[in-house]
């Protein structure tokens, strides 16, 4: 279903001109005049497109585009990911699926922020090299 609702969303996508997606049940609600749509394509194997349209490029699109980029790249934009995740999981198969997708990233986030930890956790303290031990205990 998901591939499917994919495959309508970028049926509409036309890569020299502004998308809109009036028609399309999915996005009835979508953002009226829209300057810019970013698509991502996934498959089943991993691989997967991002393509980028932009109908203005003022600069303040451009503050606007490198704000939303940095907010998925630092996670901020999470709950709207999960809010289309309910969204689109109407029935029990979807929110079965939406519940996996869920579950499976905040493995990959518990798994990487733990690797992360390590990563920063010091081999020795400072103290026990330069014998400062004894001033902590003051």
């Amino acid at each position: 279903m998901l591939i499917q609702q994919l495959k309508r969303l970028l049926r509409w996508w036309n890569p020299r001109q502004t998308v809109t997606y009036k028609d399309d049940p999915v996005l009835s609600d979508a953002l009226e005049d829209p300057y810019a749509t970013i698509v991502i394509q996934l498959r089943e194997d991993g691989d997967f497109a991002v393509s980028m349209d932009f109908a203005r490029t003022s600069a303040t699109a451009a503050d606007v585009t490198a704000t939303m980029l940095h907010m998925i790249h630092s996670g901020i934009m999470i709950e709207y990911f999960i809010e289309a995740l309910k969204l689109w999981a109407q029935d029990e198969e979807g929110q079965k699926f939406a519940f996996q997708i869920i579950k499976d990233w905040k493995a990959m986030h518990d798994k990487e922020n733990k690797l992360t930890e390590k990563q920063h956790q010091l081999a020795i303290d400072p103290s026990e090299v330069f014998g400062l031990k004894h001033l902590k205990a003051q």
